[in-house]
């Protein structure tokens, strides 16, 4: 039966000839496989119809193998094969033929298709079979790129030259027997197939390749030298003024102007190297800022050495501004009556009770240079001038403001009637006054009237049920010199209720928390306290200014005919008076005066009109203040805290009149100012480290740490004075000094806030405790998320840590 189709290709071409034109003539097909199998493993390379050159690569050993041929079935192909140029064989569709003996070697295979019109195709299959001592790779390619020279049976040696952002490379290997081995390094590598990532360090990587042969009898080395080039990576991840980002930062974007005020005149300019590696990053300029635009450049230096990117800032620094004017006047803190910024004198009458005045000015440009008051005190009876001169920020530009106070003269009345006279002390607990407990007897000595008061236990105990009740002295009438005596039964009443001794009078108070004072409960008989008014030194000690007469206090414990100091396991408060004619707007602090002419600040607040300090023990003390300005901070990030520690005497300056804020500090250093700010005074004793002479100007600080248990030295048993203090370190003494400050932490999970910073895992072990902790206490918040623990501190990151510590511990 005829098929269909052929029937209708004949009827076509009836029509054809019937119609006068020629029959079609069926188009000549090339003839073409689809597909060749063997069992010897995949061709070389993969099989594509119109490819007709193939390899085989049979492993050592083997004496046959079998293949087929597919092609399409529809479109009569025929196909045969011939095996090392023997006669063709037919061969049927997708039908193996098999056995083909193989010899060692290469061993030829031809597929031929043909066509119904006789033309032929011819795919050759080159089949390989090694020797069992055959250890030769036929082919070797690394993924980071291409091999020199290409890779040749004869060549053993290659070399390849990546750039840095290449960090790693796969290598393909292939052998031309696969029952050989190949490793690399100390890694096997698989056959014809990528082996896992090796790293590339910067620089020169040598890979050794060996092979060994399936029975072991020879070996192939191969050399990979990979030459991985240094970083061209020259930009910034980040760049910052005074240490905060500058605004609209990108990578990519080489130019910035910033807009500073007149009085910021240098800003620190830092840049932050994308790449960790680069070679350098330069910062030039920010010094010494005139007015108008100044150049900062950033060059950053990438890691090779020749790339190089440069950023560049433009600080704008505007103009001094001129206003010399006032927003506001006051006298004793009031507003002046009809005060006007642009009316500059002014009349106010006071009676004659009123000695002195404090007058004070609020400059309406808060930049301005100064606000100077001169006069207010010791007024005389008529009319007294007291000038208020402002300088504006220019330095030049000033305006005068005058007040006339006129102090009316004195009235006299009758003279009343006798009262009695009061008593010279009394005694109370709350509002309950304590009779029979204090008894007080005057004396006259040397220095003025003495009040000699004592205090008898014999009642005492009973009145102090409650624990740290406070018990409060107060003198009633005034005195040159107060002398308490408290004996031994009222003594140990105070400490066993651990009571508050608080003795109060016009020139101030005194809070003793006796359960702390440092006393001989065995032998001690009576404790006592000496409080007697000074006149002011001759001389004072350089840098300070003393505003009143100095004050002595004296504690102490009578242990057989003996009167032995007291000192305390905690602070002592004590609050004294602010002098008259002291403007609102001064800082005024305390400070104890010692034996050699010199002294040591105290930790102070102003609480109203009074100042309060702490001290661990008593002496000789005295209201002062000192130098607020330096030539270098102006427009630092930290430069309110520097002046008020200043202010506070807590730390100075060098003799050309600089802070150097961003100069690093030294262990002497930042142990002697954390002992001013905690008013630590040593007592006399042994010299703790070899290194620590006591002639040395920071022995008396590192002694005085010592005892607080604030410092410990070194293993060889050095303090290392002249050694940068780091961050942790410094964190570390930190931590120790809150036990005495008493600053309770805050809730915490223990060393878990740590996670919060990138750097956590390069603290040292000594460290990680004392640093949580301050954390915890909010004294320690990172530098862009990260710790910087082995970062050298400057004298900024000092001042603002210590001044943390001691207006968190409420001691300022």
């Amino acid at each position: 039966m005829k098929s269909p189709t052929k029937g209708i290709l004949l009827l076509l071409a009836a029509i054809l000839i019937l119609s006068g034109l020629p029959a079609p003539v069926k188009a000549a097909q090339t003839p073409y496989l689809t597909g060749i199998w063997t069992d010897g493993g995949r061709l070389f390379p993969s099989f594509q119809s119109d490819v007709t050159e193939y390899d085989l690569f049979l492993p050592s050993g083997r004496t046959s193998f079998t293949s087929a041929g597919m092609f399409p079935e529809e479109a009569g192909f025929s196909l045969s094969y011939s095996f090392n140029n023997e006669n063709y064989v037919d061969a049927a569709w997708w039908v193996a033929f098999g056995n083909l003996p193989v010899s060692v070697g290469e061993n030829s295979l031809k597929l031929k298709i043909t066509a119904t019109d006789n033309s032929e195709t011819v795919y050759t299959v080159h089949v390989h079979v090694p020797t069992t001592s055959d250890s030769r790779l036929r082919d070797l390619q690394a993924s980071a790129g291409t091999l020199t020279p290409a890779f040749s049976e004869t060549e053993n040696s290659y070399s390849l030259t990546v750039p840095y952002s290449t960090s790693s490379t796969t290598f393909t290997a292939s052998l031309w027997d696969s029952l050989a081995s190949m490793t690399l390094g100390n890694a096997s590598l698989p056959n014809d197939m990528s082996s896992d990532p090796f790293p590339l360090a910067v620089g020169t990587n040598i890979f050794t390749l060996a092979t060994t042969s399936k029975d072991a009898s020879s070996y192939s080395i191969y050399i990979v030298t990979i030459i991985r080039t240094l970083s061209s990576d020259a930009s910034l991840s980040d760049l910052s003024i005074n240490g905060s980002t500058v605004s609209g930062f990108d990578p990519n974007s080489l130019h910035y102007t910033v807009n500073v005020p007149y009085r910021t005149t240098s800003v620190s300019v830092a840049g932050t190297p994308a790449d960790s590696n680069a070679n350098n990053v330069e910062v030039t300029g920010g010094d010494d800022l005139k007015v108008g635009s100044n150049t900062v450049t950033v060059v950053v230096t990438a890691q090779d050495g020749s790339t190089t990117k440069t950023y560049t800032v433009t600080i704008v620094r505007a103009a001094a501004a001129s206003d010399a004017s006032l927003s506001d006047l006051t006298i004793d803190g009031s507003t002046v009556a009809d005060f006007d910024s642009n009316t500059f004198d002014y009349k106010i009458s006071v009676p004659y009770r009123t000695t002195s005045v404090s007058v004070a000015g609020t400059p309406a440009d808060s930049n301005a240079k100064k606000v100077e008051v001169t006069g207010g005190a010791n007024l005389q009876v008529g009319s007294n001038t007291v000038t208020v001169v402002v300088t504006a920020q220019d330095g030049s530009t000033q305006l005068t403001y005058t007040v006339h106070v006129n102090r009316a003269g004195p009235s006299y009345s009758p003279s009343p009637a006798p009262q009695p006279a009061p008593p010279a002390a009394s005694l109370r607990i709350g509002n309950q006054y304590i009779p029979n407990v204090l008894s007080a007897s005057w004396e006259e000595g040397t220095d003025g009237k003495i009040l000699n008061l004592q205090l008898r236990g014999e009642h005492l105990a009973s009145l102090l049920t409650s624990p740290g009740t406070t018990l409060e002295l107060a003198i009633e009438s005034p005195t040159d010199r107060i002398r308490l005596q408290v004996d031994r039964e009222a003594l140990l009443a105070l400490r066993k209720s651990e009571s508050i001794l608080l003795v109060r009078g016009d020139g101030g108070e005194i809070r003793l928390p006796m359960k702390l004072m440092i006393i001989d409960e065995e032998q001690a008989t009576s404790f006592n306290l000496s409080i007697a008014g000074l006149k002011k030194p001759a001389s004072t000690p350089a840098g300070i200014d003393l505003l009143a007469d100095p004050i002595a206090i004296e504690l102490t414990q009578t242990v057989g005919k003996e009167n032995k100091k007291v000192s305390s396991a905690a602070y002592i408060e004590i609050a004294l008076p602010i002098p008259a004619g002291i403007s609102s707007g001064k800082l005024v602090t305390a400070v104890a005066l010692e034996e050699d002419g010199s002294f040591t600040p105290r930790p102070t607040r102003t609480v109203g009109p009074s100042v309060r300090f702490s001290s661990l023990g008593t002496g000789t003390f005295a209201l002062a203040s000192g130098q607020t300005e330096f030539g270098d901070t102006a427009g630092h990030w930290a430069e309110p805290v520097i002046e008020e520690m200043a202010s506070r005497l807590l730390i100075n300056g060098y003799d050309n009149g600089s802070f150097a804020p961003n100069a690093s500090v030294t262990r002497a250093e930042f142990v002697s100012i954390l002992a001013r700010g905690l008013g630590l005074t040593a007592t006399p004793s042994v010299q703790s480290f070899t290194d620590v002479e006591s002639t040395d100007w920071y022995s008396k600080s590192v002694q005085a740490a010592v005892e607080q248990g604030i410092v410990d030295g070194y293993e060889d048993g050095r303090f290392g004075p002249t050694d940068e203090v780091t961050r942790e370190e410094a964190f570390t003494m930190l931590a120790r000094a809150l036990r005495l400050t008493g600053l309770t932490s805050r809730e915490s999970s223990g060393l878990s806030v740590l996670d919060a910073f990138a750097d956590r895992d390069e603290l040292s072990a000594w460290s990680r405790e004392s640093i949580a902790t301050l954390i915890s206490a909010g004294l320690v918040k990172g530098i862009s998320g990260s710790l910087e623990p082995h970062q050298t501190m400057t004298r900024a990151e000092m001042a603002v840590l210590i001044q943390r510590l001691l207006q968190q511990s409420g001691l300022i």
